[in-house]
C-alpha cells in the first residue's frame, strides 16, 4: 500500500563550492543541510512565481513541472504520436491541477 504523504528524495550535483556554502549556511542556522536545501527550493520557486507574476501581470499562466522518465508501458507522444515502447525515456509536463503531457525526447522541448 503506498502512503502519498511521504516526502519524494531528490539526488542532487552541486560543485562542491556551493556544496560547502550550503553546509556552512546550515551548520550557521542549526539546521540540517536537506532542511536548507529544501528551504531553498520553497522560497525560489515562490520567488519564481512571484516575478513571472509581476512581468507578466493578468497573465495566470499554470506551474508546470518536468521530469524525465522512462516508459513503464507503451504510450504515444503527444506532439508527434511516436509510439514510445517500455524502457524508452520520455519527458513528462505536468501542470499543478494534474494535466500531464508526455513527449519523446525529440520532442521534449516543443510542449
Amino acid at each position: 500500500m503506498t502512503d502519498n504523504k511521504k516526502d519524494f528524495i531528490i539526488n542532487l550535483r552541486v560543485p562542491r563550492k556551493l556544496y560547502e556554502t550550503i553546509k556552512s549556511k546550515a551548520h550557521e542556522n542549526r539546521e540540517t543541510i536537506s532542511s536548507l536545501a529544501r528551504k531553498l527550493f520553497e522560497d525560489g520557486c515562490e520567488i519564481f512565481s512571484d516575478l513571472t507574476n509581476e512581468i507578466f501581470p493578468g497573465k495566470k499562466e499554470e506551474s508546470v513541472y518536468s521530469y524525465e522518465v522512462k516508459a513503464e508501458g507503451s504510450l504515444a507522444c503527444s506532439k508527434c504520436k511516436k509510439k514510445i515502447k517500455k524502457g524508452e525515456k520520455v519527458k513528462i509536463y505536468e501542470t499543478q491541477n494534474g494535466k500531464k503531457i508526455i513527449n519523446c525526447l525529440k520532442c521534449k522541448m516543443k510542449r
